[in-house]
């Protein structure tokens, strides 16, 4: 850097300056837009839920979405389960988020308890990140016969 004149330093260093700032907005921009359609997409399971709960069928029409009841007999669409799913349908456990692959999918699920017993389990395709994150791996649980009501 000593054989740069003063002006070409000054050039240089700004160019650095542009590039990391330009860089920085960038980053912050799409972790804002991940964070918005995650939102969304997470309002969107809670009004899945919501529905299927108040279905006469026991699960809902729009979505994958399934009920697991407190006996552990599952209705809806076939979602693989984890225990976790099963201890908030057991009761012991509060309502989460979380992102899987089933299959060759990726999805956002929410698992939510129901009243007076059980768990409502529904999933989404969550909004594309650019990038392949890593995610839980889960086969299907066979237990789960994914019997549609009707």
């Amino acid at each position: 850097m000593n054989g740069l004149s003063f002006r070409a330093r000054i050039a240089l260093l700004t160019a650095l300056a542009i590039a990391v700032t330009v860089t920085a907005a960038s980053v912050a921009v799409w972790m804002i837009a991940k964070h918005e359609l995650y939102s969304q997409l997470d309002q969107t399971l809670v009004f899945q839920a919501q529905n299927a709960v108040h279905s006469p069928f026991g699960a809902g029409g729009n979505g994958l979405t399934m009920v697991i009841h407190p006996d552990g007999e599952r209705s809806g669409v076939n979602i693989p389960v984890t225990q976790r799913a099963l201890r908030v349908a057991s009761g012991d456990g509060g309502a989460y988020y979380s992102n899987a692959t089933i299959g060759v999918y990726q999805w956002r699920e929410l698992v939510a308890p129901t009243q007076p017993a059980g768990a409502i389990v529904t999933a989404g395709s969550p909004p594309h990140s650019g990038r392949r994150e890593r995610r839980s791996h889960r086969k299907p649980d066979r237990a789960c016969r994914g019997d549609r009501p009707g």
